[in-house]
């Protein structure tokens, strides 16, 4: 399958004059592979989108239908809808990987721009993957390094429904400070730090006080549009450290 079968279904339901027109459109939509349905659906006016689903509604099986009308929703809404039908898991990824491509943003800023402060950086960092986190309800995860006296971030990994990398790599010869992730609204705390987030920050020392993973400034995205930070307790000093001595300190920065 590919563009030449895209377009023939694009073609069948934009001229379709009947109901009997449509419906050969819905089965020759419903034929065809995930990674092609999408983007076809997403050549046609919202109109004739509309109009092929109605008709495949009664045309097609059930599950042939559940599967059409999931991917005329990603398309429509860019989103994964909520209630999925049961689709085998690659299809699911042709849509998480069609959404990333509409979504992502066309010149990120990961390992371009300085930044002269740490905050700064994880902000841009969440902005420009909070949109893709939401749509396809999946974490998100990077690293962000120190360069020249300057801040910078990594591009973000993709993880799972609660859980994402804590250990993106930074470039040879940087600071690596901090990591920022973003929660979908699928997670078990969206808006939260959760207890494993709080232990990560405070990095992996052994018994004999060889560093692992340093202690890292950590960021946060949750589904409300939120950015918090956490200070683990080792990069604390003075009365702030003894405050704060068991979690870190959080702040909201928006």
């Amino acid at each position: 399958m590919g563009v030449a079968e895209q377009n023939r279904f694009v073609d069948a339901a934009r001229n379709a004059r009947t109901d009997g027109g449509v419906e050969t459109a819905a089965h020759m939509l419903s034929g065809l592979a995930m990674f092609d349905m999408l983007p076809a659906l997403e050549k046609l006016d919202r109109y004739s989108r509309d109009r092929v689903i109605e008709i495949a509604r009664r045309a097609l099986a059930l599950g042939a239908f559940q599967r059409v009308d999931f991917a005329a929703s990603v398309v429509t809404n860019l989103k994964i809808p909520t209630l999925q039908p049961d689709l085998p898991k690659d299809q699911l990824d042709d849509a998480r990987r069609y959404l990333m491509a509409r979504l992502m943003p066309g010149k990120s800023k990961a390992g371009f721009a300085s930044y002269s402060s740490m905050n700064a950086a994880g902000i841009q960092a969440i902005d420009e993957i909070m949109v893709v986190t939401q749509a396809i309800r999946r974490e998100f995860a990077g690293s962000i390094y120190k360069q020249n006296g300057a801040f910078k971030f990594t591009p973000p990994v993709m993880g799972g429904l609660d859980a994402s990398s804590s250990e993106v790599p930074v470039p040879r010869g940087t600071q690596w400070v901090g990591m920022y992730h973003v929660h979908p609204d699928v997670n078990t705390n969206p808006e939260n730090f959760s207890v494993d987030d709080l232990i990560i920050a405070r990095g992996v020392t052994t018994k004999d006080n060889v560093v692992l993973r340093p202690a890292l400034v950590s960021y946060l995205g949750t589904p409300s549009g939120r950015i918090k930070k956490i200070t683990p307790p080792e990069l604390l000093q003075g009365a702030e450290k003894q405050a704060y001595f068991l979690l870190g300190k959080q702040d909201i920065l928006r």
